[in-house]
């Protein structure tokens, strides 16, 4: 195969060299789109962009990019101008409407190339939905967890907190038992005493 230093769509490539791209176009698992941002036109399209978006190919080339991109065509031609401007260049913050209205979060790589005569963006797009979805379920189950975390710390601290007062009032039953069994034995041994003393004087009134 020979070489060629710039790739032009259905002009001045060798037969071979037009057929390689053409099955590359063709069969790419990414979905492709050739736009002309400037003239807000979509220039060519692969099959898997069409079953990517549920459009046929004459559909799609009869249609503005801003069809497709709702609401988003500021940040599309910023990013056309950076790419414009750098050769080449990637996104993942634009999505793709598709024809029953749902909108498909996307990554996009694009570069320059030349096709009839004008410069154009050829897009290679696969749709992120389902790298979304995990993201957000992601997010969601780590959300859950440090809720559920700082449940289960609060139910500890509360405990502790408990633990804490119950040994706090223990100590305090603990001590006042004491110091009521002190009182207690010290009033008995006054009165252990008192009644020792009288004894004697009891004995003798008696032999008298």
């Amino acid at each position: 195969m020979g070489e060629y230093k710039k790739a032009t769509i259905g002009n001045g490539l060798t037969t071979e060299a037009d057929e390689l791209l053409r099955k590359i176009f063709n069969y790419s698992n990414d979905a492709i789109f050739v736009i002309d941002p400037d003239r807000d036109q979509i220039v060519e399209v692969n099959p898997r962009a069409c079953g990517l978006l549920g459009y046929s190919r004459d559909e799609l080339l009869s249609m503005p990019i801003s069809a497709i991109h709702s609401r988003e065509m500021p940040r599309l031609l910023a990013f056309a101008r950076s790419v414009f401007e750098e050769g080449r260049g990637w996104t993942n913050e634009l999505t793709y409407l598709t024809k029953t209205g749902l909108k498909l979060p996307s990554e996009i790589s694009a570069s320059v190339i030349e096709t009839r005569g004008r410069k154009c963006l050829i897009a290679f797009v696969r749709d992120i939905s389902e790298r979304k979805r995990l993201e957000e379920e992601l997010k969601r189950y780590s959300a859950n967890l440090e809720a559920l975390v700082e449940e289960r710390t609060i139910r500890l601290l509360r405990s502790e907190e408990r633990q804490r007062i119950l040994l706090r009032s223990s100590w305090m039953k603990s001590a006042t038992c004491r110091w009521i069994c002190k009182q207690s034995s010290f009033g008995c041994s006054r009165k252990g005493s008192s009644s020792g003393w009288e004894a004697p004087t009891l004995s003798r009134s008696m032999s008298g």
